[in-house]
C-alpha cells in the first residue's frame, strides 16, 4: 500500500491517480469532501489530518492495520511564500519550514520502519531538506545581524 499524504492537491491528485491504477493506496488529507470524494473514485481509506497539527508519531502510524505491509510514503505536502525574502518576516519564514520539513519527519516517524522489503529511496531526499534548512537558517541570521547592525 502507498501511503500518499496531501493527496488532494495538484500534485498529489495525479500521483493518487496514477499509483490508484496498480496499486492500494491509502489518502490523507486536510479536505474532508475532496477525500471522501478520491476514495470512493479509488475504492480506498483515508484519513483526514492536518499535520500541522498531529498526534505523536506511534498513535499515528495506527490509522493504517499494522498487518498492511507499506510499499512506499508520498509526500505532497508543502507550501511556497512567494515573496522577497527581505520582505518576509521570521513568522512566516518558519510556517514554510516547519510546514515543509515536518510532514516528511512526521511520515517517517511513523511509518518507515514498516518499509522493510522497499529500497529507503526517501531518506536522501530528506537530509537534502535537513541540509537545505540548516542553510535557509544561516541566511536568515546573516539577515538579522545585518538589519541589527543598520538599526
Amino acid at each position: 500500500m502507498y501511503i500518499i499524504a496531501g493527496s488532494t492537491g495538484t500534485l498529489g491528485s495525479a500521483i493518487a491517480a496514477d499509483l490508484a491504477e496498480n496499486h492500494d493506496i491509502f489518502l490523507i488529507g486536510r479536505d474532508e469532501s475532496k477525500l471522501k470524494e478520491q476514495a470512493d473514485k479509488y475504492n480506498c481509506k483515508y484519513e483526514l489530518i492536518d499535520l500541522t497539527n498531529t498526534p505523536e508519531p506511534r498513535e499515528f502510524s495506527k490509522i493504517i492495520d499494522q498487518e498492511v505491509e507499506i510499499t512506499g510514503l508520498v509526500n505532497c505536502i508543502g507550501s511556497i511564500l512567494i515573496k522577497p525574502l527581505h520582505g518576509t518576516s521570521v513568522d512566516e519564514f518558519n510556517d514554510v519550514i516547519t510546514t515543509n520539513l515536518f510532514s516528511s519527519y512526521f511520515l517517517l516517524a511513523s511509518f518507515a520502519r514498516r518499509m522493510k522489503n522497499v529500497a529507503p529511496k526517501v531518506y536522501p531526499i530528506m537530509k537534502q531538506s535537513l541540509q537545505l534548512n540548516q542553510v535557509l537558517k544561516d541566511l536568515l541570521d546573516q539577515q538579522q545581524q545585518h538589519t541589527q547592525k543598520i538599526i
